[in-house]
């Protein structure tokens, strides 16, 4: 569905960082990637959720000083963002781990990926 979104409306940066994080969930970070940047380009002042989506992929790809550089962008946007965003109280608190994970040479808290057998199970349309 969300390509289809996509291929609707290509231009889209909530539709572009969608696809992203779906491709990130099943492990696909080169593709992931692609879209995540065409995200933050489409818009002047991306938002934070999108610029820490962003973050976890370049992890992913073994880019730990893209990543820290992107987390720390999206802790700046946070303030921006305005107070009554509660999903951003939680994103805050992540953002400020994983930057301090990857500065002190600790693995990074990154999102996890969806694991083979749930991947399959959803595809099949079961829960198991």
């Amino acid at each position: 569905m969300i390509r289809h979104a996509v291929s609707s409306e290509p231009e889209n940066a909530a539709y572009l960082d969608s696809l992203g994080w779906v491709l990130y969930k099943r492990g696909q970070f080169e593709e992931a990637h692609r879209h995540l940047d065409q995200a933050i380009k489409r818009i002047p002042r991306p938002d934070p959720v999108v610029l820490d989506h962003l973050g976890d992929v370049l992890y992913r790809l073994n880019q730990p000083q893209a990543a820290v550089k992107t987390w720390k962008l999206s802790l700046n946007r946070l303030d921006d963002s305005g107070p009554n965003r509660e999903d951003l109280k939680t994103l805050k608190l992540q953002l400020r781990q994983k930057i301090k994970q990857q500065e002190s040479g600790q693995p990074v808290n990154v999102a996890p990926v969806a694991t083979q057998r749930e991947t399959q199970a959803k595809s099949e349309g079961t829960d198991n």
